[in-house]
């Protein structure tokens, strides 16, 4: 919870300089990550919970998974459809 936490403060703190929209796509990341997390161990154990990547290549395991979540949801922000007006 507290890993949570500071995530969320630390994106609420940056907010005016990340921009609306860009705080608002980071924001549910640590929502989603800790929901998998504990609904993965919970069904199958420790070792689900572990990240595929977390033991061969330790925090750089981090970083891959923050460049694909971004990417996608990159990838999310050019399907929607731009409105006028």
């Amino acid at each position: 919870m507290l890993a949570a936490t500071s995530v969320v403060i630390l994106i609420t703190t940056l907010a005016p300089l990340l921009g609306a929209h860009l705080a608002g796509l980071l924001s549910p990341l640590p929502v989603f990550a800790a929901v998998l997390a504990v609904f993965s161990q919970h069904t199958h154990g420790r070792a689900a919970a572990v990240a595929v990547a977390l033991p061969a290549l330790g925090l750089g395991a981090f970083v891959v998974a923050t460049v694909a979540a971004l990417g996608a949801q990159g990838l999310t922000i050019r399907a929607i459809p731009v409105q006028p007006g």
